[in-house]
């Protein structure tokens, strides 16, 4: 019996109920935030809430966060803002940026990248590296990258925290981290919104000119609807990790172990350094695309690679540096769960994977 399942959770999520709930009610907030007057007032106080929520939900102060359109637009700001050296396995937005954006930080075959790389930072202001692998799930160790480029190279550091904000436990100062991007979206929030953490002391450059807001940083009426989602999504996700990261881990897990069931099929990414909601592979003898659109005729979303790359032909240049030839890479798949997964769903997919892989072997 065929049921839908989404399966597709790192490239969004669903809007979780307390987000729904506070857009709802911004709906009627229709001041704008820099006006003087007591509407404006109160789209400004709702605006500052929701700061306050995404500041306290990764450790940081309410004036170090500067709302953006999304991760991407954070990234580029960055790359944007300094010279930046970045590992090559990070997110495909991490590509641009007038100043940045040089490859030098090496993964292994598992997708994590050493602590202490080897490399010339004569002329580079900030280190970057994604905090959790959108496409394989590999999660690196932020403290010791953190502290390496800091402490001993005396550069900035910059992580890409999309997939780890509001899935496993994020803290700016245990970390050390001098910039953290993130997107709502991926936690529960809208699309559209995102923000990024800048420490105190920090000075970067404007992203948008030709307005005061977000204390002169990025010009432009803010997105008070979005804002306010967005506050309310990462307070829930944050404050429900407790009860999330084991759920999510065991069904996780069996997910993975009925998947590698399936002859000619590897796990990709770190075996147990991984996103409690991750689970990625690649399949002998298999085009990824045509099993996602095999798994779309029996229900399940799912995704070849990370989903700002599908269209693309080849192998997606995550798998590539971690040593997978054309050949095999081109059978990846990734599979991602969240908070309304159960493991009846996690049996489904599973039944669902080897039904399709059979009948593109045939």
């Amino acid at each position: 019996m065929t049921r839908n399942v989404y399966a597709d959770y790192a490239a969004t999520t669903p809007l979780c109920l307390p987000a729904r709930r506070a857009m709802h009610d911004a709906f009627d907030i229709y001041g704008n935030p820099s006006s003087l007057h007591y509407a404006g007032a109160e789209a400004r106080k709702l605006v500052e809430k929701a700061r306050s929520k995404v500041a306290k939900a990764i450790n940081a102060e309410p004036d170090e966060i500067y709302f953006t359109s999304g991760a991407t637009e954070a990234n580029i700001w960055v790359l944007s803002a300094f010279s930046t050296v970045k590992s090559n396995v990070e997110h495909s937005s991490m590509e641009y940026g007038r100043r940045g954006g040089i490859v030098g930080l090496e993964s292994d075959h598992l997708g994590i990248v050493p602590s202490k790389p080897v490399i010339d930072l004569t002329f580079i202001d900030t280190m970057s590296i994604l905090w959790v692998n959108n496409e394989v799930g590999t999660v690196q160790d932020m403290k010791s990258l953190a502290s390496w480029a800091t402490n001993s190279a005396d550069k900035l550091f910059h992580t890409d925290a999309t997939q780890a904000v509001g899935h496993i436990s994020v803290d700016v100062r245990e970390t050390g981290v001098d910039l953290l991007s993130m997107s709502a979206h991926k936690f529960g929030g809208p699309k559209g919104i995102g923000a990024l953490f800048v420490r105190r002391g920090v000075d970067i450059l404007p992203m948008l000119h030709g307005g005061h807001q977000e204390a002169g940083k990025r010009a432009g009426t803010e997105n008070v609807i979005g804002i306010a989602g967005m506050g309310a999504a990462i307070e829930w996700a944050t404050n429900n990790l407790d009860k999330s990261v084991p759920y999510l881990t065991k069904l996780r897990d069996i997910l993975i172990d009925g998947i590698l069931s399936i002859l000619g099929t590897e796990l990709t990414g770190h075996p147990t350094q991984r996103s409690p909601s991750i689970a990625s592979f690649v399949f002998r003898g298999i085009d990824g695309q045509a099993l996602v659109l095999a798994l779309d005729e029996r229900g399940v979303c799912a995704s070849s690679g990370s989903a700002c790359s599908e269209g693309q032909v080849g192998v997606s240049h995550v798998l590539k540096a971690m040593g997978y030839t054309e050949e095999t890479g081109r059978g990846s798949l990734r599979l991602s769960i969240g908070w309304d997964t159960t493991e009846a769903d996690v049996r489904y997919v599973i039944r669902a994977v080897k039904e399709s892989v059979e009948e593109l072997r045939k």
